[in-house]
């Protein structure tokens, strides 16, 4: 059951303050947002009286709930123990690009791949840095490159691109070489023989669907019906409360299918609008229409845009081919890219022509092709190394497992012997009381031996156990809980 809140508004508000270093020259500025996703809002309520759904952090150890305060990062090794990282090891990391957006060098922007592309962001300049500012746009506009920067933003180091966008620096976060997946598909190493004939056919098709980039013709046409059909039962209240049975009665007319719209020129797509990226991988019977798709597409120079539904979300997308294999890049909707109203667009800045010519020569000087195997994540590589150093010194911690659901016997030949008795007993359909308390007392007096080893371990690891009176509480809080547990399912099992 899901909870639907209506009537709600996005305010655009600078989540960042830091300063781009352009040689020696700063410009301060602040950071925001520059898209936002337009999907309806739920939560998830119970069924039965709409009450919001809410979770709690719980040790699978213990089964408490643990304060935030107590709440430790923890990298798990491949043996199954835990280096636990604490805000004091964090502290030590370098961070040097930390409140500054460092320029590496200046592009062309036709050489970075969308794939790299994450997310975007408007950077608006602090009254003392609007003339810098204005002096660097004009400047990068001129050049016709974009800067490659590295910025750190929520603790983590980024590559960026340094766009002019309708007069304003867009900041397009990137990722790392490293994080680009190459596509080892079997298809490409199979010869597939593509007929002339068939060639031309396809570009003829791409060539009369050929068009220039206009996303705002384009709907999301899922968004809208779900928009309506909460509007239809409203009625004046405050919340929604929607079924299953709602939305499996919206349409999603491009479910399990990527409908080509039309072939634009990629140049024509702002890297704004650019999301997730997806390899595809034909199926034995699609190899070839697929290779036959993709190379009359890149002949034709252009990228097919797409519509798909994807985890119930209905999104515009271009299809290009890279290295052999077709790339679905996910894109925004056109009013989920918000408008860049900064109060310094209308003042009326001046720039000198020689203070321009200097920043122009800067840029020239700085000048290059996109490398970016070049540049490493510093940060990653620190923590790398302060975790391989916590191992080479032990620091390291096996967790306990957590209590298993399959029972409260803890003692499995204990279980197995007293299985055992109890068949042969009642093969035997005779046996006195006392004999057929025996497997009983067997398995009882197996668990007991069980639960002391268990205490006596928890007693040894000083780091983890408290004391021996709440360890025994915990056991049997366990016992309770994985007894709960098997009851709940063989009643389950019944039901079914």
């Amino acid at each position: 059951m899901w909870r639907v809140a209506v009537g709600k508004g996005l305010i655009m508000r600078s989540i960042w303050k830091g300063a781009i270093s352009f040689g020696l020259v700063t410009i301060p500025v602040k950071l925001y947002s520059a898209t936002e996703e337009r999907d309806v809002s739920f939560h998830q309520v119970h069924r039965e009286d709409g009450g919001r759904i809410r979770y709690k952090r719980v040790c699978q150890i213990d089964g408490e709930e643990v304060p935030y305060s107590d709440i430790a990062k923890g990298y798990e090794l491949s043996s199954g123990e835990v280096v636990v990282l604490t805000d004091e090891d964090f502290a030590d990391l370098p961070l040097t690009t930390s409140r500054s957006i460092d320029v590496l060098e200046f592009v062309p922007l036709d050489q970075v791949d969308p794939i790299y592309f994450a997310k975007s962001y408007y950077l608006e300049p602090d009254a003392a840095g609007a003339k810098p500012y204005v002096l660097l746009r004009e400047a990068l506009e001129n050049s016709g490159r974009v800067a490659l920067v590295k910025v750190a933003l929520r603790s983590r180091e980024s590559l960026a691109t340094l766009r002019v966008r309708d007069g304003v620096f867009v900041l397009e976060m990137m990722l790392w070489p490293d994080e680009i997946r190459t596509p080892d598909f079997a298809f490409l190493d199979e010869d597939i023989d593509v007929r002339q004939q068939e060639l031309k056919m396809a570009e003829s098709l791409i060539e009369s669907l050929s068009g220039d980039f206009e996303p705002e013709q384009y709907a999301d046409n899922y968004r809208e019906a779900l928009q309506a059909l909460i509007d239809a039962e409203v009625e004046g209240r405050e919340v929604v409360i929607l079924t299953d049975d709602d939305f499996a009665d919206l349409p999603l007319s491009t479910s399990r299918s990527i409908d080509v719209l039309e072939f634009v020129p990629l140049e024509q797509v702002d890297p704004i609008y650019f999301a997730k990226s997806y390899y595809l991988e034909p199926d034995a019977a699609g190899t070839k229409p697929y290779v036959l798709l993709r190379e009359a597409l890149e002949k034709s120079g252009r990228v097919a845009l797409v519509k798909v539904a994807l985890r119930q979300r209905e999104s515009l997308a271009t299809l290009r081919v890279r290295e052999g294999v077709f790339v679905l890049e996910m894109m925004l909707w056109p009013d989920e890219v918000r408008e860049a109203e900064f109060g310094f667009l209308d003042d009326d800045i001046d720039v000198r022509p020689q203070e321009l010519q200097m920043a122009e020569s800067l840029i020239d000087t700085l000048s290059g092709d996109f490398q970016p195997e070049q540049y490493s994540d510093n940060y990653r590589e620190a923590l790398q190394s302060l975790i391989e150093a916590k191992v080479e010194g032990r620091e390291v911690v096996q967790p306990e497992q957590p209590a298993s659901d399959s029972g409260t016997v803890v003692d499995l030949m204990a279980a197995l012997r007293a299985s055992v008795e109890a068949a042969r007993q009642g093969r035997a359909g005779s046996g006195s009381a006392d004999d057929s308390a025996t497997p009983a007392r067997t398995s009882t007096s197996a668990a007991k031996r069980g639960a002391g080893k268990k205490a006596a371990a928890k007693s040894t690891k000083k780091t983890v156990a408290k004391s021996a009176k709440p360890a025994a509480k915990k056991t049997a809080t366990k016992k309770t809980a994985a007894k709960k547990t098997v009851t709940k399912r063989a009643n389950a099992r019944k039901s079914a």
